[in-house]
């Protein structure tokens, strides 16, 4: 971790710091890509899990 000389370091820091918060949790443009794919992608999970549990349901309602 670097030393902030003066004010402007310390703002550039901060802002280098948002910055890497925004990129990590996908919210930034670069991650826009990834994020709309795993929104997909876990929207798949979730339909798939329903027709699972349906699925074991009419299996359990013939036995």
């Amino acid at each position: 971790m670097e030393v902030a000389k003066d004010l402007d370091d310390l703002l550039a820091a901060h802002e280098k710091y948002l910055y890497s918060i925004v990129e990590k949790s996908l919210l930034g443009e670069r991650s826009q890509t990834l994020y709309k794919s795993l929104f997909v992608l876990f929207d798949l999970i979730l339909q798939f899990r329903s027709h699972a549990d349906r699925f074991y349901e009419g299996i359990h309602e013939l036995q």
